[in-house]
């Protein structure tokens, strides 16, 4: 099994609104540039519902 999800990294929140500025912004994530990130796992494992998921 393989899972793949795109983020949209304007929707981050942290609960703190200033946290959220500062990590959208050219500094950290530069959401301006890269409006999206892309997980891919490499190995998922589990049971019922305890699943982890490994990627990159």
């Amino acid at each position: 099994m393989r899972v793949t999800a795109e983020i949209a990294l304007a929707s981050i929140d942290t609960g703190n609104s200033d946290r959220d500025a500062h990590t959208r912004s050219a500094e950290l994530l530069d959401v301006e540039k890269r409006p999206t990130m892309t997980f891919r796992s490499t190995r998922v494992s589990g049971e019922g519902e305890d699943w982890t998921m490994a990627g990159i």
